[in-house]
């Protein structure tokens, strides 16, 4: 890519979602600054939707694993599901992919609305390009190499600048919000 700052070495796994220890660098899982205040104690969360790196995802489908948590959640608790940047601006390589988080945001609003009346709250994180062994697995090794320089940060995110997001619309500072998603993406502006 012409223009573009190389970030990390080139590289590419063979097998999927790939391995952290064979990136180079490493992904940032634990941020050294986070300073855990406790926040989640005596929470129930359904986080869904996440890849190798920000959370594994059950082969179950999000609805079914909502369907089958729902019984178990009560009032206070929070679901909050993975999206993507591409829901909101697409990405034409990969079409089924932003079609599905497209969906994800979709069924984020949708369940908002339906779990609001028993003080369910159902949130989203929408990530940018982040630095996880899926990277490295399902790009050309040229291509690693400049990941995530395309935004305005001109970097990828770590899976460790994502979860303080996630600890937030879980815990009790975000208990006026349901049906949202917070974008934390490198500075790319999306509308929705």
């Amino acid at each position: 890519m012409s223009g573009t700052t190389q970030i990390f070495p080139p590289q590419h796994q063979t097998r999927q979602p790939g391995t952290e220890t064979e990136m180079r660098p490493h992904p940032e899982i634990e941020s050294p600054l986070y300073k855990p205040a406790g926040k989640l104690t005596g929470k129930a969360v359904v986080i869904t939707g996440g890849g190798s790196g920000i959370g594994h995802a059950a082969a179950v489908g999000m609805f079914y694993l909502t369907k089958a948590a729902l019984p178990h959640l009560k009032e206070g608790a929070a679901i909050i599901n993975t999206a993507s940047v591409t829901a909101y601006e697409g990405n034409p390589t990969l079409i089924d992919y932003s079609a599905s988080k497209g969906a994800v945001v979709a069924f984020t609003r949708a369940l908002a609305k339906n779990l609001a009346a028993k003080g369910i709250r159902v949130n989203a994180v929408a990530p940018g390009p982040v630095w996880t062994p899926l990277i490295p697995s399902t790009f050309a090794a040229e291509d690693t190499a400049t990941f995530g320089a395309d935004t305005p940060m001109k970097r990828p995110g770590q899976p460790s600048e994502l979860a303080a997001a996630y600890v937030f619309l879980a815990g009790g500072d975000s208990t006026y919000m349901t049906g949202q998603t917070l974008h934390i993406n490198g500075g790319k502006i999306v509308n929705g």
